[in-house]
C-alpha cells in the first residue's frame, strides 16, 4: 500500500515602521561628559525628536514551502520518503537617521546651535556590520536553494547560472562592505 501527500503553502508578511514624529524630523541628541567620584569621566545623552532607527524601516517576505511525502505500508513497517523545501524572497529597508541626526556636545553647545558634525562612526561600524551579516546570509540563501535545482535542461540551467551571478554579486558587495567596517574600525583606532 502507498499513499502520498503533498502540501504547499505561501506566506506573505509586509511589517513596516514609521517614526511617529513630523515628516522629514531629525533626531537631536546632547551628550553631557560628567566626572566622577574616583577621576573617570562618564558621558549622559539626552534625545530629542524623533526616533532614529524608524523613518525607513520595511521588511517584506514572501516565503513558499512545499513538501511531498510517499509513504509505503509494507506488513508491520511504515517507510516515508519525501522533502520539505522552503524558498525565501525578503525585502528589508533599513535606514538610519534618513531624516538626519544634530549631535552636540553639551548643553551650551545644543543653546548656542554649535553642532559636533560628522557621524557617529561607531553607530555607522554596527550598520555595516548588519548589512554584512544580511548580505552573507542572502548568499547562503542561494546556496542552500541552487541545490534545489535541476539543471539537466537549458532553462534549468539558465536559472542556475543567474543565480551565481547574482551569488557573486552579493559576495563583492560584501567584501565592499567589509573594506568598510575595516577602514572605520582603523578611524576608531586613531581617535582612541
Amino acid at each position: 500500500n502507498l499513499s502520498n501527500e503533498l502540501r504547499a503553502g505561501w506566506t506573505r508578511v509586509r511589517d513596516w515602521r514609521e517614526a511617529h514624529a513630523p515628516k522629514g524630523a531629525p533626531n537631536v541628541s546632547v551628550t553631557v561628559t560628567n566626572p566622577t567620584d574616583n577621576g573617570s569621566k562618564r558621558n549622559t545623552s539626552i534625545y530629542m525628536g524623533t526616533e532614529y532607527c524608524s523613518h525607513a524601516n520595511q521588511l517584506d517576505q514572501d516565503i513558499f514551502t512545499i513538501t511531498d511525502n510517499l509513504t509505503w505500508y509494507k506488513g508491520n513497517h511504515t517507510i516515508t520518503f519525501g522533502t520539505h523545501n522552503e524558498f525565501y524572497k525578503m525585502y528589508n529597508v533599513y535606514a538610519q537617521n534618513a531624516t538626519g541626526n544634530w549631535s552636540f556636545n553639551s548643553i551650551d553647545d545644543f543653546r548656542n546651535n554649535i553642532a559636533s558634525g560628522g557621524i557617529n562612526l561607531s553607530r555607522e561600524r554596527e550598520r555595516l556590520i548588519r548589512q554584512y551579516e544580511s548580505l552573507k546570509a542572502e548568499v547562503a540563501t542561494y546556496e542552500n536553494n541552487i541545490g534545489f535545482l535541476c539543471s539537466s535542461n537549458k532553462k534549468g540551467q539558465s536559472l542556475v547560472d543567474v543565480m551565481h551571478q547574482k551569488m557573486e554579486k552579493l559576495k563583492e558587495d560584501a567584501q565592499i562592505v567589509l573594506k568598510k567596517i575595516h577602514l572605520i574600525e582603523e578611524e576608531i583606532e586613531k581617535q582612541e
